[in-house]
């Protein structure tokens, strides 16, 4: 999760002035920013719910919500969509997956979406 924190905070499209990942704050863009990370995590790369909490210091439910949210936004705000899309591809970009890594994206580890 290290990695991938540092690719996604590399990968912002915009100047933040504090770590969206670190903070409490309930801006909106962190918010926002929040979700996308763990959208990605738990989503993309199959990482438990319980790692992900425990990264951002938010309990599992939360993390559920962040998924849950994030499911919807990607579905009916365009402006969400377009942050996402940016962030996730020059993750992309950056990461070379391997396989003998056991955290990167393989497709039969992506949680059916009905579970979030």
């Amino acid at each position: 999760l290290d990695i991938l924190e540092q690719r996604f905070l590399e990968s912002i499209p915009f100047d933040i002035s504090i770590n969206p990942l670190k903070t409490r704050s309930r801006k909106g863009e962190y918010v926002d920013l929040r979700c996308v990370f763990c959208h990605i995590a738990c989503k993309h790369l199959g990482f438990p719910l319980i790692s992900v909490g425990r990264y951002v210091k938010k309990d599992h439910t939360s993390i559920i919500h962040m998924c849950k949210r994030g499911n919807a936004l990607l579905e009916n705000d365009s402006k969400f969509t377009a942050l996402y899309d940016t962030i996730f591809t020059k993750i992309n970009m950056h990461v070379q997956f391997s396989e003998s890594d056991s955290t990167v994206y393989n497709p039969e580890r992506v949680l059916p979406s009905t579970m979030y």
